[in-house]
């Protein structure tokens, strides 16, 4: 009897030393915030194979967070230039109230794009952080009037002349 009771007692101890170093992970995780915890998974029997399942949960969520940080500087540099083309505007028709028309009607004509722009924008990141997937068919148009348009519209801002050699070949992306 006291060599079966030395037996069990080593054999769940054993058993519970895992379980609280997994125990132990879990907690390191939810203290820190921090997914790069050693977890134990060596043996082949349930308590391993939940550590291995607990490992593969904690790479699949710093994977996650990485993407969602991406998503948020991605997002942040992609606002950036429309907002600070429609302060420039804004700042442009309050300098000068006195603006012909033609101008005027441009610089409108450029806010009410760039909203759009940052409207297109914040649909995206919408999308992308719902995990709707969205595949695009690639589409082909001409690089140069692309180029035209943004050039045209940063010499009106900044009244620079800027000279856009291209063709019209086509572009698929």
């Amino acid at each position: 009897a006291a060599a079966a009771t030395l037996l069990g007692s080593l054999i769940a101890s054993g058993v519970t030393a895992a379980l609280r170093r997994l125990t132990t992970a879990a907690d390191t995780v939810r203290t820190t915030g921090r997914f790069d915890v050693s977890v134990p998974t060596a043996g082949n029997d349930e308590v391993s194979r939940l550590g291995s399942s607990f490992g593969s949960m904690l790479e699949s969520l710093e994977r996650s967070r990485a993407e969602q940080q991406r998503l948020v500087q991605d997002a942040g540099h992609e606002l950036r230039t429309p907002l600070t083309s429609v302060r420039t505007n804004l700042d442009v028709l309050r300098r000068h109230p006195g603006l012909p028309d033609a101008e005027r009607s441009q610089i409108l004509a450029d806010l009410h794009s760039e909203v759009e722009e940052m409207v297109d924008i914040v649909d995206e990141i919408v999308t992308v952080a719902a995990g709707v997937a969205t595949d695009e068919a690639p589409a082909e148009f001409a690089l140069g009037d692309t180029t035209r348009r943004v050039v045209d519209r940063f010499a009106r801002r900044t009244g620079r002349h800027f000279d856009v050699v291209a063709d019209d070949s086509p572009v698929h992306a």
